[in-house]
């Protein structure tokens, strides 16, 4: 093996190797629980604006079902990459 070409065989593996480690990287930053979506991780009351203190109404149980449950979440995420949009999440 010549020198030329041990030299790229090692300049080789060692970018696949940084791309590896990005790929790691990002892989554990999608599975912070901070940067996760309603739906994809359990949400607190106060996030989602209920007062524990007062009965659950109709109305409150839809609007929380709309926002948390997973298949809502995934379907909407799907509305998302379809259309090209920017995901947003916003209040409750």
């Amino acid at each position: 093996m010549t020198a030329k070409r041990q030299t790229g065989l090692i300049l080789l593996a060692g970018a696949m190797f940084a791309a590896g480690c990005a790929s790691v990287r990002e892989a554990r930053e999608a599975q912070r629980g901070d940067r996760r979506a309603p739906g994809e991780r359990p949400v607190s009351a106060q996030e989602i604006g209920l007062n524990l203190q007062d009965p659950l109404t109709m109305e409150e149980a839809v609007r929380v079902a709309l926002y948390c449950h997973p298949a809502m979440v995934q379907a909407s995420q799907a509305v998302v990459a379809e259309l090209n949009l920017t995901p947003f999440i916003g209040p409750v």
